[in-house]
């Protein structure tokens, strides 16, 4: 029994879902609320707070950034019965998403990134999470969120004099 149990536990657990913010893997990022926080750093973050805390993904599904046009590849996940077969290929967009901000006047553009890719293979479907930060200290007058769907094209064009005439 004993060499059943060391042979099990050599394999971790895995699956797809994601992981609570209290669990151990994840609350460990959390940083320390204490006394000494309370007083000098409450209601901000404490010092030792490690940003990966917001990844809900399992460490092993964690990932760059992906890139416009990002593709993978899902075996041995699917329900065959859904998908017709037992590998799924995903292919991301490769268009652009961006938030145009106006700001004293002018207009600039705020890239975005994709930072959550969500599979659902129940219901044969990805979800996208696009995200960027804009300070707040810029005092922006107004956000739209947009997309540029050409990949070589800018974010932002400009019209002639002479068509404006």
């Amino acid at each position: 029994m004993a060499v059943f149990i060391r042979e099990k536990a050599r394999h971790r657990p895995a699956g797809l879902g994601c992981l609570g913010k209290s669990w151990s893997p994840r609350l460990a990022l959390a940083g320390t609320y204490d006394e000494k926080w309370k007083k000098e750093r409450w209601p901000y973050l404490p010092k030792d707070f490690d940003f990966g805390y917001w990844n809900g993904a399992p460490e092993d599904q964690q990932i760059v950034f992906p890139e416009p046009g990002f593709a993978l590849e899902l075996t041995h996940l699917m329900n065959p019965e859904k998908s017709g077969r037992d590998t799924v290929f995903v292919r991301l967009p490769t268009h652009r998403a961006f938030v145009l901000a106006r700001l004293g006047g002018m207009s600039l553009p705020f890239p975005m990134q994709v930072d959550t890719v969500v599979i659902d293979t129940e219901e044969m479907r990805v979800d996208l999470v696009w995200r960027t930060g804009i300070l707040k200290s810029l005092e922006p007058e107004k956000l739209e969120a947009r997309f540029e769907t050409n990949p070589q094209a800018p974010l932002l064009k400009f019209r002639q004099e002479e068509e404006l005439a």
